[in-house]
Parts: C-alpha cells; sequence; structure tokens
C-alpha cells in the first residue's frame, strides 16, 4: 500500500499524528524549520521501530538509541 505524506492528499489519521509530534517537537526547534525537524524525528523513530522489530538491531540498545535521538533532536545550534 502506498500511503502519501506530506501532500495534500495524505489520510487525516496521518496529518494528525504529523501535528501531535509536531506539538512536542516544536519546543527544540530553537530556530529550526519545526516541521522539518518534525519530519527528522518521524523519520528517525520510524527507522528505529522498523528496525527493531525486524530484530536488525539489539534490544539491548534500545533505552540508548532513544536517548541519543532525543538529545540529538534538543540540541542547539
Amino acid at each position: 500500500m502506498d500511503l502519501p505524506f506530506g501532500q495534500d492528499d495524505t489520510p487525516e489519521p496521518l496529518r494528525d499524528g504529523f501535528q501531535a509530534l509536531l506539538s512536542g517537537v516544536a519546543q527544540f526547534a530553537d530556530g529550526r524549520d519545526p516541521a522539518i525537524l518534525t519530519e527528522v524525528a518521524w523519520s528517525a523513530l520510524h527507522g528505529l521501530i522498523v528496525l527493531s522489530r525486524g530484530g536488525r538491531l539489539p534490544a539491548s540498545g534500545r533505552e540508548a538509541r532513544l536517548t541519543l535521538l532525543l538529545d540529538q533532536l534538543s540540541a542547539t545550534r
């Protein structure tokens, strides 16, 4: 199934999910484009989830990966 993302025909549940994430990520934008930062956060989380569920990433590093991602997203330039 091909789901459009970030387009006019993006399904409403995906837009709602993006807006929810945007509302949390925007506080870390610090002069950066909040929408772009949210796209990066969404993409990184999606990748971590897919790789973890597929057994490609060891479960033992889960917390460290999430902490690193959050630290990087909240880092100021």
